[in-house]
C-alpha cells in the first residue's frame, strides 16, 4: 500500500480592483489519501446587496464581516459550517460547533442568528446536528437531527418555534424561496442503509404559510441530486441532478437540460435560472436558454450580482460570464503555486478560496516489505546448498 501525505495551506484573500492582495484567513492542516476535505463553499458569503462580506476563520472557526478597506466586528463563536444572509441583508444566520477542537464542516450543535449591522447576537438556538440553513419570507428553516428523525423547523423573526417536516427518511436536502414561504425537500422513499446513496429521491413542496395545506409530491429524481433551488417568488422549483437539471412549475415537472455532472443551479432575484455542469453554463430567462461552452472543467459556478450573469472557476481561474457576451473575461486568479477552489466578486475587486499543497512525500511501499528480503535469503542459501 502507498502511503501518502500531504499538508496543505487554505488561504481566503480578498484583491482590490487595483490588484492589492489582503490575506483574510490561513488554515495548514495534514491531508492523507489525497483527500480534500474542504469545507462548504458557503462558509464565505457577500451580502445581497454587495456591501459586507461574511466568512468563516479556517482555524479557528470564528465569523468575521468586514467591508472593502476593514473588518467591522467579529462574532465570539465557533461556526461549524455554512453562513446565510437574509434576502433583506439585515440578519447573518450560521451554524453553531459544538467545539472549538472540532474541524470547520462537521455537522452542528446549534444556530446563532446576530445583527448584520451591529454583530450582536441576537438568538442563539441550541439543535442537534444541524445540517443545512435557508431564509424564508417568516423566518429561518433548519434542517437537524430530532432523535433519530430528521426534522425541517421555522425560526420565526420573533422568536418562535414551529415544526414544519418530521421525516422518518433521511432528508438530503431542502430548498426554500427566500421572499415567499415555500420550501422544498428531497427524501429517500424508504428507510435503508444511510450510508448509502439511494437510486431515486421523493421531492414534495409545501407551502409554510398554509399550514392546513399538505405537502404535495412534485416527483422523483434520478440519482443522487447535487444542488437545488427555488425561485423567489416560490413559483419554480429547480434542481441538477446526475442526469441533467429538471423544473417543477405549475404543478408540472419536466426536463429542462439532459447531462451529466450538472453541479450548480442558482435562481436570480429577477427569476433567471442558471446551472452548469463540466462542460458548459447554461442561463434560462423569459423562455430562452443561452449557453456557453467551456474547453476546459467548470469546478464552480455563482451568480452576479451587479448584472445578469454568472461567475465561475475554470483552470483555476475565477471568469465572469453574462448572456450578452460572446466570450468570458477573467478577473482573478490565486498567488502563485496555489490552486482555486471558489471566489465571487466584492466591493469592486475579488475574494478567493485559494490552496497549496506546502509538503508531500512519498514512501515506496516496496521497499518495506519484509518477506521480500526472506525471499532473497532464501535464494540464496539454495544456491548455497
Amino acid at each position: 500500500m502507498v502511503e501518502l501525505r500531504r499538508e496543505r495551506t487554505d488561504a481566503i484573500a480578498f484583491v482590490d480592483s487595483e490588484g492589492e492582495r489582503t490575506e483574510l484567513s490561513t488554515r495548514q492542516r495534514d491531508v492523507f489519501w489525497g483527500g480534500l476535505n474542504f469545507a462548504s463553499q458557503r462558509a464565505i458569503q457577500v451580502a445581497p446587496d454587495g456591501s459586507t462580506l461574511a466568512f468563516v476563520d479556517l482555524g479557528s472557526g470564528v465569523l468575521h464581516v468586514r467591508d472593502k478597506q476593514r473588518t467591522l466586528y467579529s462574532v465570539p463563536i465557533a461556526i461549524g459550517g455554512d453562513v446565510r444572509y437574509s434576502p433583506d441583508t439585515r440578519w447573518i444566520a450560521a451554524q453553531v460547533a459544538q467545539s472549538r477542537k472540532r474541524p470547520l464542516g462537521q455537522r452542528a450543535a446549534g444556530v446563532v442568528i446576530v445583527d448584520a449591522t451591529t454583530g450582536q447576537t441576537q438568538r442563539h438556538v441550541a439543535m442537534t446536528r444541524v445540517r443545512w440553513l435557508e431564509w424564508i419570507a417568516d423566518g429561518l428553516v433548519v434542517l437537524h437531527k430530532d432523535g433519530k428523525r430528521d426534522a425541517l423547523t421555522l425560526v420565526g423573526h420573533d422568536g418562535s418555534f414551529r415544526r414544519l417536516v418530521t421525516s422518518r427518511t433521511t432528508i438530503r436536502r431542502f430548498a426554500a424561496s427566500p421572499l415567499a414561504n415555500t420550501i422544498a425537500w428531497f427524501a429517500d422513499p424508504t428507510l435503508r442503509n444511510k450510508r448509502r446513496r439511494p437510486a431515486k429521491l421523493v421531492v414534495r413542496l409545501m407551502d409554510v404559510s398554509e399550514p392546513e395545506l399538505k405537502p404535495r409530491v412534485v416527483g422523483e429524481t434520478k440519482g443522487f441530486r447535487n444542488n437545488a433551488e427555488i425561485a423567489p417568488d416560490g413559483s419554480t422549483l429547480a434542481w441538477a441532478a446526475a442526469d441533467g437539471v429538471y423544473l417543477a412549475e405549475n404543478g408540472g415537472l419536466r426536463l429542462l437540460e439532459k447531462g451529466k455532472g450538472m453541479h450548480s443551479v442558482w435562481f436570480s432575484r429577477d427569476g433567471a435560472l442558471a446551472w452548469a455542469n463540466r462542460n458548459h453554463i447554461g442561463y434560462f430567462r423569459d423562455g430562452t436558454v443561452t449557453k456557453h461552452i467551456s474547453r476546459r472543467p467548470i469546478r464552480t459556478m455563482r451568480l452576479r450580482r451587479d448584472k445578469p450573469g454568472v461567475v465561475f472557476v475554470v483552470s483555476h481561474k475565477l471568469h465572469t460570464w453574462s448572456p450578452g457576451d460572446r466570450d468570458s473575461k477573467r478577473v482573478g486568479q490565486p498567488a502563485s503555486g496555489h490552486k482555486l477552489v471558489s471566489g465571487d466578486l466584492f466591493a469592486g475587486g475579488v475574494v478567493l478560496w485559494q490552496t497549496k499543497t506546502v509538503h508531500s512525500r512519498r514512501r515506496p511501499w516496496r521497499k518495506s516489505r519484509p518477506w521480500r528480503k526472506m525471499k532473497q535469503v532464501n535464494a540464496k542459501q539454495r544456491l548455497l546448498l
